[in-house]
């Protein structure tokens, strides 16, 4: 008989020739295929390929955790209280409306400055309270890395306290630190910003709706059924009528209610230009 024989420590198993040459040549006719010609280098490269992912995804977290500030739980839970408290104010608005009929313009001006004080004071308020969070989220960050807000000295003329102060490198991590909470302060006012415009918008938005029902009814039929929104007086004189109060007060007056609400808005200040924030933005 001719054959091979395969021997191990426990058995062994023989094959004819005929039969291990068949195989043979299956065998070689498989390893000629692309896929099991090239799988050793195919795997080698898949191998590499995923290490360097890994690493460029590691990479890149680490940049975005060390450059993201809502990653940082200080900062993120500052974020979600000022979000939290915005929720609160955004169906305030500065004109109250929901009386619209029969009113007399001293009236009705000053219901809506009493309405324009209230919420005035909440903004107010809500900045004030703001303020206070974002300054303690930004001291107990760099306090959370190792650094205070009053650790660099400017003019130090002592030798001893020279030694003491921080090195370049603590100084320059500071300041990237600082920088990252800079950009904290700058989403800080666009969430504010976002607020007011809201408000504001909302506010002039169901003023003019008012006028505007009003408006549009007296242009379709002349006249309505419903009360008139304001009531002014008619003065007889012997060559004319005058109203009391004149259409040149009314519209004067809306005008200074108008002005004197957005120069209130724009009279709240941003964080970052705050100086009680400059040891973060300097």
């Amino acid at each position: 008989r001719h054959g091979v024989t395969y021997w191990s420590d426990s058995e062994n198993h023989f094959t004819a020739l005929d039969a291990w040459l068949a195989d043979y040549r299956k065998y070689r006719r498989l390893t000629e295929l692309g896929f099991f010609k090239h799988y050793r280098l195919a795997k080698a490269f898949r191998i590499w390929l995923r290490n360097i992912q890994w690493y460029k995804y590691e990479n890149a977290r680490q940049k975005i955790a060390a450059s993201a500030f809502v990653v940082l739980p200080r900062l993120a839970r500052a974020l979600l209280t000022m979000q939290d408290e915005y929720v609160q104010l955004v169906g305030f608005r500065f004109f109250d409306v929901s009386v619209s009929e029969n009113w007399h313009l001293p009236y009705f001006i000053e219901t809506q400055m009493t309405t324009f004080e209230q919420v005035r004071d909440l903004l107010q308020q809500l900045r004030e309270k703001m303020r206070n969070v974002l300054y303690d989220a930004c001291c107990n960050t760099l306090i959370d890395r190792g650094f205070s807000p009053q650790d660099e000295a400017i003019n130090v003329t002592n030798k001893k306290k020279l030694k003491d102060m921080m090195s370049f490198t603590e100084r320059a991590n500071k300041r990237k630190l600082c920088a990252l909470l800079a950009r904290f302060l700058a989403c800080a006012d666009q969430k504010m910003i976002t607020l007011l415009h809201q408000i504001l918008r909302e506010s002039f938005k169901n003023l003019a709706n008012v006028f505007s029902v009003f408006m549009e009814e007296c242009a379709t039929d002349g006249h309505t059924s419903k009360p008139p929104f304001m009531n002014v007086e008619l003065v007889l004189k012997p060559t004319h009528i005058d109203l009391d109060p004149s259409r040149e007060v009314t519209t004067r007056m809306l005008e200074d209610l108008s002005n004197l609400v957005m120069r209130t808005v724009y009279k709240i200040d941003r964080f970052q230009s705050d100086a009680f924030f400059d040891v973060y933005t300097e």
